[in-house]
Order: C-alpha cells, then structure tokens, then sequence
C-alpha cells in the first residue's frame, strides 16, 4: 500500500495491562495497492480496497459488521479530531 499524503492522528494502546502494544492512528489520502516483488508480511490480509463515507462506517459499527477494536478505536480518534476542527488538508504533528 501507498499513498502521497499521510496524517498522524494519535495513538492509543490496545491491550493495557497485558501487552504493551501501541497503535498509531493515521489517516491516509490516495491509497493505493501496489505490485511489487517484495513480500511484505503486513500486506498479506489486504485483498481489495475500498472507501466507505463516515456515516457508512458508523453504520458498519452499529450493525456489528465491523466489530474489532483497533478499526474501532482508530475510527472514534478521527472522528474527535473532525469534531475539533482537524481539517484533513491540514498535515498534522511530523512521525
């Protein structure tokens, strides 16, 4: 996967208390599934791609469709960073 415009979102830690694991939250533009000879092991669950409006999404959520924690967790962080005025053309904080 690729893509020319990232944005850090946050972080969160999925497994307090038995793992110390961090997720960092991303928002990404213009993604796109590339072919290469290299074999990367993260690549190996992504099939296909496809979007989903914001209100697609939060149905997918209510309706159990979607029901892993890090999707959810990763949804709800740009979800308040939208709610405060985070304008998705803006780059935010630098990795």
């Amino acid at each position: 996967m690729i893509s020319d415009k990232w944005h850090r979102l946050g972080i969160f830690y999925g497994f307090n208390g038995l793992a110390d694991i961090k997720a960092i939250v991303f928002v990404a533009f213009n993604v796109k599934k590339i072919n290469n000879s290299r074999k990367d092991p993260l690549d190996k669950d992504l099939f296909e791609i496809k979007k989903y409006s914001i209100s697609e999404t939060e149905t997918m959520i209510k309706r159990n469709i979607i029901k892993d924690g890090p999707t959810i967790s990763a949804f709800y962080i740009f979800l308040l960073k939208k709610d405060k005025g985070f304008k998705i053309d803006e780059p935010q904080e630098k990795i």
